[in-house]
């Protein structure tokens, strides 16, 4: 997302990339002295290893993208709750990888119940999260010119962009809330409940 679309968007657009940075420097040294090449990715996936740090890093340095890119790395929930409120979008643009799967999306729906609009991959557990057009929209995982263009057509009217976060956040509390999820599994035990006893 860093090196493909964020350049092709408007130079007022600055993307903040929350979460630690990894910590995990030198394991993934020794991964990659002891096992093949051919190994090295999948070895990382399985440990949960970061698999894209040195880029990142890379284009933190980037000229082009000086002052448009940040990764303030750890910081406190209250910090990023507020950095989320405060963003006229909240991006999850997850690719696709072959051995990882991502799981529900729980950091797609605290996005969405803080009020921010989602734009989140169509891949894997997200899209039980993200209801296209509801509280968010998703987008084919890779395809960098739909995520230019879906973000450069929102942000030509943050107004009603605000309002469509306002709307997928009641969406989000409706479908997603406590209470609801209690209820359906007060309700699912109680089928099993009733189906065992009946056997």
């Amino acid at each position: 997302f860093v090196n493909n679309v964020l350049p092709h968007l408007d130079k007022d657009i600055i993307f903040i990339m929350l979460g630690p940075r990894s910590s995990y420097e030198w394991q993934q040294k020794w991964v990659s002295k002891i096992f093949p090449a051919s190994w090295k990715k999948n070895i990382e996936l399985m440990l949960g290893l970061s698999t894209d740090d040195q880029i990142l890093m890379e284009a933190l340095s980037d000229p082009s993208l000086l002052g448009r890119f940040y990764r303030p790395g750890y910081l406190k929930y209250d910090d990023v709750m507020s950095i989320i409120r405060s963003a006229d979008l909240f991006i999850m643009p997850n690719l696709k990888e072959h051995g990882d799967m991502e799981g529900f999306g729980l950091v797609a729906l605290e996005a969405s119940l803080s009020g921010a609009y989602v734009l989140a991959s169509a891949v894997d557990g997200i899209t039980d999260a993200i209801i296209d057009g509801k509280n968010g929209r998703l987008i084919e995982s890779g395809n960098v010119q739909s995520w230019i263009s879906t973000i450069s057509v929102l942000m030509q009217d943050v107004e009603k962009l605000k309002q469509m976060g306002v709307d997928g956040k009641e969406y989000t509390l409706l479908n997603y809330g406590w209470g609801k999820m209690v209820n359906e599994y007060r309700n699912h035990f109680q089928e099993v409940y009733h189906q065992v006893k009946s056997n």
